[in-house]
């Protein structure tokens, strides 16, 4: 597995969780999953941002001009 496959399937573990704490749980137990769930959010969402800046046709256009004009200079 790759990180994001390994994220998802924390993500949807997680999911599932949430439904059975938050019918069953302790306020505790429900706060906890909570933060849970938004910390794997945020490692979701930053992969997903690096992934982005990487394949950025932008970013690879401008780089290759700098390139060029450190090249020539």
């Amino acid at each position: 597995m790759n990180r994001a496959s390994d994220l998802d399937a924390i993500a949807d573990a997680c999911i599932a969780a949430h439904a059975v704490i938050d019918d069953h749980g302790t306020p505790q137990m429900k706060m906890l999953i909570r933060v849970l769930l938004h910390v794997v959010a945020r490692e979701i969402a930053q992969d997903l941002s690096l992934s982005q800046a990487q394949n950025n046709p932008l970013r690879d256009a401008l780089g290759s001009l700098a390139k060029q004009r450190d090249d020539r200079g």
